[in-house]
């Protein structure tokens, strides 16, 4: 029997406010929606969090919490 490893990793880059996403599976279809679906709600709510918690303070960002953080869904990536 074999074993299916998947792991999915989000890459916060706080100086930039951008998302990147590795998912080791990489297909398209209905598990890649799921993973976009997650990651999305993820880029909505990290700016909120951010911006109740004071971090805004500290690194200006336009209006604070009301865009989501872009995401990008990395290719090609090593196996």
């Amino acid at each position: 029997m074999a074993v299916l490893k998947h792991w999915v990793l989000v890459k916060l880059e706080l100086t930039d406010w951008t998302m990147e996403v590795y998912d080791s599976l990489e297909h398209e279809g209905p598990h890649n929606e799921k993973v976009r679906e997650g990651v999305e709600g993820l880029s909505m709510f990290i700016p909120l969090l951010a911006a109740q918690n004071g971090l805004f303070e500290f690194k200006p960002r336009e209006p604070p919490g009301m865009h989501p953080i872009p995401v990008t869904i990395m290719k090609d990536i090593p196996k």
